[in-house]
């Protein structure tokens, strides 16, 4: 077996937003804070792209997705 720093089941990735391989997946800490990240999956597995983005993506503030998406 091998050991990783962090097991994907780790993250609790409450949804996510496509673009093709990007994605922004929204992730609630154990604190109860949501998260949000964005990066690029491998398009094979939803679940498993949103594992990594979390894992891996770049943090995004809610305000800067607002502005951008024009909510």
């Amino acid at each position: 077996m091998i050991n990783t720093p962090m097991q994907a089941s780790e993250y609790n990735v409450v949804d996510s937003f496509w673009f093709n391989y990007i994605g922004i997946v929204k992730v609630k800490s154990n604190d109860g804070e949501f998260k949000y990240y964005i990066g690029q999956g491998n398009g094979n597995h939803q679940q498993e792209d949103e594992q990594l983005i979390a894992r891996t993506g770049t943090p995004v503030h809610p305000l800067t997705l607002k502005i951008f998406l024009g909510l």
